[in-house]
């Protein structure tokens, strides 16, 4: 029987009931030869650097949640970018230190194994090493309270971040809901956990689009958006570059119909000068144009080969020859 040694983002030599609860997630039994296992913080309840902290009950919940949870990249989601798993979590309280709220300092802390394999060798080597070392964790929680006055989810007006009568505004994730992965990463959010976090939009409350797009209005040198806000701002670039490419392949058809018309109704006229004209025009103003050319004297410029008018006037079909 080995010992155990255990600390923070530390490698250690697996124990007898370590290996017990990993062959509880493998198909096949494992060996202490077969795996390398390593320790680290993934969150804590230290205000970092979007403005939130996990409320103790959440660690606690996460915790549980984390258990059997697999370890990626970059929270890139794709099977082959799975890499370690979670076998088994736990609270530690450093009672020698006090947090930025004035709670003892708290964290959750993941045991984690990956296989030894060629595949893995490198990346074993880095986590050896202390280059590995920074992990992200993608969660969601119920509620957000701000610290201030503990209304939920953004419904107050105090901004994140702000000095209220000498604290500092932030808000308290509680309510743990589910726990997605974790991610080796080089930039994390809490800097004494070494993590950073995800949520998704619906679970943690719809937040504000106007309040993201505000602060880029602020004349600041530095701009501070949280996770959720940064996903925000995000999915808003991406559906205006949608809707921008659906409307420059619409604005390309009306440029397209108005010169095939302009050539019908004014031949001498330039169409390479006229479409720079065009190009230039919004689309709302092209779709007049084209609409004053399909206006103009239909009959004269469209009339048809075929006309049923000559038919009726004459009695020798002369106005069916082509």
């Amino acid at each position: 029987m080995k010992k155990e040694k255990r600390f923070d983002d530390a490698v250690f030599s697996p124990i007898e009931s370590d290996m017990e609860k990993i062959n509880c997630f493998s198909l096949k039994p494992l060996k202490e030869e077969d795996v390398f296992v390593f320790s680290v913080i993934l969150c804590d309840n230290e205000i970092d650097r979007d403005y939130e902290r996990f409320s103790a009950d959440c660690l606690h919940g996460l915790k549980e949640l984390f258990k059997g949870v697999t370890g990626i990249f970059d929270h890139n989601m794709r099977a082959e970018n799975q890499t370690a798993r979670i076998f088994d979590t736990e609270i530690v309280t450093d009672s020698d230190r006090t947090t930025a709220a004035g709670e003892p300092y708290t964290y959750l802390k993941a045991h984690c194994y990956m296989l030894r394999s060629e595949k893995n060798k490198n990346l074993i080597a880095e986590i050896e090493a202390g280059i590995k070392r920074e992990v992200s964790i993608s969660c969601s929680v119920k509620r957000a309270v701000c610290s201030v006055c503990g209304k939920e989810n953004g419904a107050c007006s105090h901004r994140p971040g702000s000095e209220i009568e000498g604290k500092v505004c932030h808000r308290i994730l509680c309510d743990a809901a589910d726990a997605y992965e974790w991610s080796f990463v080089a930039v994390p959010a809490q800097k004494g956990a070494r993590v950073t976090k995800q949520y998704t939009k619906t679970q943690r409350g719809e937040i504000s689009l106007t309040e993201v797009l505000k602060k880029l209005d602020i004349d600041k040198d530095e701009l501070r958006l949280s996770s959720a806000e940064a996903l925000q701002l995000k999915s808003y670039i991406e559906n205006l570059k949608s809707l921008a490419d659906d409307g420059e392949h619409y604005k390309s058809a009306l440029v397209k119909k108005a010169l095939s018309l302009s050539a019908l109704k004014l031949p001498k006229m330039d169409t390479a000068v006229f479409k720079e004209v065009l190009l230039k025009m919004p689309a709302r103003d092209i779709e007049k144009i084209v609409k004053g050319f399909s206006e103009d004297e239909p009959d004269s410029v469209f009339a048809p080969q075929l006309s049923s008018d000559s038919c009726a006037k004459s009695s020798d079909n002369s106005g069916f020859r082509i």
